[in-house]
C-alpha cells in the first residue's frame, strides 16, 4: 500500500492565495478604500463642502516678530475663516461665510475670477483663490490619491483616518521673472487627511499646502547674526541654502478643513454661481 500525503486545508488556502497574486492579481493597498471612498464622493454632479481656512505663518516667534521684510510688494492680511465650496466638474465656487470682509472666487478651469469686499483693512485672497480650485479638481486629485502612500489608523466611532503626502504639482506654479521673485513663497508639499465613517463614507477632507518662505529665512538670519538694527540688503545668493539647513520655521501652512454639505445649494450660492460664471465667460473671450 502506497503512503498517503496529508496536506492541511489551511495550507492549501494560503498556497492558492499566493498563486493568485503570482498570476497578476495585486494585493489590496491600505489606501485603496480611501481612494474608492473619495471617488464615490467626488463623482456627483454637484459636490459641496463646508470649510474653514486657516494659516500657520512661518517664523512666528517673538524674536522674528519685530523684523520687517520690505520687498516692494504690497502686503495684506491673508483671508481666513469659514467658507462654502461648490464643485461641478472642473468649475469651483468658494464663498466666505462673512459679509465683511467677504471673498467670492469662481474658477471654470481656464478663467479665475475673484471678488473681495473689505472694510478699513485690506485682505489677500490670492492664496485661497489659487489653492482650493486647484486642489479640488476631482480627476487630478484622485490620480494623486491613487499613487500616494497612505497611512491608515482607526478613527472615532469605528471609522478610519488616512494621511498622505501629495505632489506639489497639484498647485499650479505662479510668478516668475520679477526682480523680487526670489522672495516669493514656493509650494513645498501638499498634505491630505481623509476621514471615513464606519460605513466607508467621507466625513472630512483636510488639505494643507506647505510653502517655503524666503522672508522667514531672512528674518532668521538677522536673528542668527545678532539681530542688529537698521537696514540690511539681501540678494538671491543669500537665500541659497541646502535643505539640511532649512528650519521648520521657514515654512508656512495654509490649511483647508472641508466637511461634506448638501449637494442642493441654497439660493444665495446659486445666484453667486450664476453671476461669477457670467463674468468668467465674458473675461474668457
Amino acid at each position: 500500500m502506497k503512503p498517503t500525503l496529508c496536506v492541511p486545508f489551511c495550507l492549501l488556502l494560503i498556497t492558492a492565495a499566493a498563486r493568485s497574486q503570482d498570476q497578476g492579481q495585486p494585493a489590496a493597498k491600505p489606501g485603496d478604500a480611501i481612494t474608492a471612498a473619495l471617488r464615490s464622493h467626488l463623482g456627483g454632479a454637484t459636490v459641496a463642502w463646508r470649510g474653514r481656512v486657516t494659516r500657520k505663518s512661518a517664523g512666528a516667534d517673538e524674536a522674528a516678530a519685530g523684523i520687517m521684510v520690505v520687498s516692494g510688494a504690497a502686503s495684506a492680511e491673508p483671508f481666513h475663516g469659514a467658507v462654502d465650496v461648490v464643485c461641478r466638474g472642473d468649475r469651483t465656487l468658494v464663498v466666505s461665510k462673512s459679509d465683511l470682509p467677504s471673498v467670492v472666487v469662481f474658477d471654470d478651469g481656464s478663467t479665475r475670477v475673484t471678488r473681495t469686499t473689505v472694510g478699513a483693512d485690506p485682505i489677500d485672497a490670492g492664496t485661497l483663490a489659487r489653492d482650493l480650485p486647484d486642489l479640488l479638481r476631482a480627476e487630478r486629485l484622485l490620480r494623486e490619491c491613487e499613487t500616494a502612500e497612505w497611512q491608515v489608523e482607526p478613527a472615532a466611532d469605528g471609522g478610519r483616518r488616512a494621511t498622505a503626502r501629495l505632489r506639489k504639482t497639484l498647485i499650479q506654479a505662479v510668478g516668475g521673472g520679477g526682480p523680487t521673485d526670489f522672495l516669493s513663497k514656493k509650494v513645498d508639499r501638499v498634505l491630505a487627511a481623509v476621514t471615513l465613517d464606519r460605513d466607508g463614507k467621507v466625513t472630512a477632507l483636510d488639505l494643507t499646502v506647505v510653502r517655503f518662505d524666503p522672508n522667514a529665512v531672512m528674518r532668521r538670519r538677522v536673528i542668527e547674526n545678532g539681530g542688529a538694527g537698521g537696514m540690511q540688503t539681501v540678494t538671491p545668493a543669500d537665500l541659497e541654502i541646502d535643505d539640511s539647513d532649512r528650519s521648520e520655521a521657514d515654512y508656512e501652512q495654509d490649511v483647508y478643513e472641508l466637511r461634506p454639505a448638501a449637494a442642493e445649494v441654497d439660493a444665495r450660492l446659486q445666484q453667486l454661481w450664476d453671476e461669477m460664471a457670467a463674468v468668467a465667460r465674458k473675461d474668457g473671450f
